[in-house]
């Protein structure tokens, strides 16, 4: 059984599976698809966003830091030839009884997330195709 795996539905929709959760993917209506899902490049970003997240809660919980509210704001700048993400910002927003020495650290962690880890190198990717 694969990790994640996508398919064709209609159109541009797509879904992806993984475990026994299911998303919907798309394009905007402005690129042909009818907009009912996440395009790649916003999972992209929920990705990298998520990881920073778990990465601070999981310190904060194992250090007993009193974390309040986190939020992480992420927006990609896009390159042409080749079309490509060539930057992220993450903003990360958190409120709660810290010092600065913990807000430290806190982004020290988010930065350690496996992957922003991963995007930091330039992991091999292996692509095949095969007729069904």
């Amino acid at each position: 059984m694969p990790k994640v795996s996508v398919r064709s539905i209609q159109g541009k929709q797509l879904m992806g599976m993984a475990r026994q959760h299911a998303v919907i993917f798309d394009q905007p209506s402005e690129k042909g698809g009818t907009d009912l899902g996440f395009t790649p490049t916003e999972l992209f970003l929920f990705a990298l966003g998520s990881c920073m997240s778990y990465n601070m809660l999981a310190y904060g919980q194992h250090n007993g830091l009193k974390i309040d509210r986190l939020q992480v704001e992420l927006i990609d700048e896009v390159s042409k030839a080749p079309e490509r993400i060539s930057k992220v910002t993450a903003q990360i927003n958190i409120s709660g009884e810290l010092t600065e020495e913990e807000v430290s650290r806190l982004l020290r962690s988010a930065k350690g997330c496996k992957i922003h880890n991963t995007l930091s190198g330039i992991p091999e990717i292996d692509v095949r195709i095969q007729k069904m």
